[in-house]
Formats: structure tokens, sequence, C-alpha cells
């Protein structure tokens, strides 16, 4: 089972990330966050419980810090997690992988897309955008 913590601000995306994903009958909707102190939260009380995130499904615009910024932080707390950084500025893609980021999903996305990154991160031996 994939266990995936998805960090997003917007509800409706929220909502439908986690009902595309939980349909999948690998992929487990682990715990969702809304920004990345949250985030950070719940990676640590994961960690303390002797829990990791396999995948980690994150909005590069949230709250305070944006998800390219977040990454050397989960990176300590969880550095085996997959990360990746969903925008609507595909500029930032680069700068997301380079930063350490395992993906970037361009928005808007198809579902299929979304599955099939998530399934890419589960099965890549390297980092690739």
């Amino acid at each position: 089972m994939t266990n995936i913590l998805i960090v997003e601000d917007d509800a409706t995306l929220l909502g439908l990330y986690s009902e595309v994903l939980e349909a999948i009958d690998t992929f487990h909707v682990s715990a969702i966050a809304r920004n990345g102190e949250e985030l950070l939260e719940m990676l640590k009380e994961m960690k303390n419980r002797g829990e990791l995130a396999d995948v980690i499904l994150m909005d590069q615009r949230l709250p305070g810090k944006y998800g390219i910024e977040l990454i050397p932080e989960i990176r300590r707390i969880c550095n085996s997690a997959k990360i990746i950084i969903v925008s609507g500025d595909g500029r930032i893609g680069e700068h997301a992988i380079k930063a350490g980021a395992n993906f970037f999903l361009l928005k808007p996305f198809g579902i299929d897309q979304l599955v099939a990154a998530v399934k890419s991160v589960m099965g890549e031996s390297g980092r690739k955008p």
C-alpha cells in the first residue's frame, strides 16, 4: 500500500485529489495538510509513531512557505518520501526538481496524469521531471 500525504490549501482540489487517489486499490491517503506547518508537524508525528509517507503530493503555492521552500525540511524529517510538486506555473518545474522534488506536475492535469505521477515516483530509480 502506498501511503500518500496531500498538502493543498484549496478544499476543492484537496477533495478531488483524495477521492481520485483513494479509488486506486494500492493507494491510501494517510494524511492531509493545508499548509507547510501542518505538513511538517504531521511528518514529525508520523515519524515518532514509526510511520512514513511514501508520497507527498504538494501544491507549490501554500500559505506561509511555498512547496519548494519546504523540501529541505521534509528531507530532514522523512528523506525517503517521494515528493510531487504541483503548480500552474510551468516555470518552476526545473526549480522544483533541482530543489529535490521527484516529479513536477503542471496544472491543469487530468486524473490519469495524477495517478501516473504517483505510480512513476514509486517505481523510479532516480529523479526525473
